[in-house]
């Protein structure tokens, strides 16, 4: 897991052309007027969904991890804070999906970790998180999150 600011995506640049391509996107999008949706960066191997929702308490969300994809995820307004653990401290309570690349885990929180407006966060297949839960109250955030495909970067 990594987790930074937008202004360093600089130092990530090695991780390969696909978190380039992703990190470029974020820079030259006007991302304060992009609607809630789904958006095709690069055929099938850069992705981004654009969401707003209200934050919620620690215990009304499931822990999630992917394998086909790298989650990196940037608080375009708001903040909110994220559960994180390592997956085998982690049991899933699902099988895995293959078309959402979604598993879903239950587990004792390990660390929680908030992320402000400007800043980003990844999330490597190991890396099991849960999003979305309120900083101080809950509050609305604006997200997006970019999938990047694994196995080509």
């Amino acid at each position: 897991m990594i987790i930074d600011h937008l202004s360093n995506a600089f130092f990530y640049k090695d991780l390969g052309s696909n978190f380039r391509r992703a990190f470029k996107y974020l820079k030259k999008q006007n991302l304060s007027k992009l609607s809630p949706g789904s958006y095709v960066i690069e055929n099938d191997r850069i992705h981004a969904h654009v969401s707003k929702y209200i934050t919620h308490e620690f215990d009304q969300e499931k822990w999630e991890s992917h394998k086909q994809f790298v989650d990196l995820q940037y608080i375009i307004e708001g903040s909110e804070s994220f559960g994180f653990g390592e997956i085998n401290n982690f049991e899933p309570i699902s099988e895995y999906i293959p078309e959402r690349d979604i598993c879903w885990y239950k587990g004792e929180l390990h660390q929680l970790i908030t992320a402000d407006e400007g800043m980003f966060l990844i999330f490597f297949p190991n890396d099991i998180h849960q999003p979305g839960i309120v900083v101080d109250n809950p509050k609305e955030v604006k997200k997006i999150v970019i999938k990047i495909r694994i196995n080509n970067f």
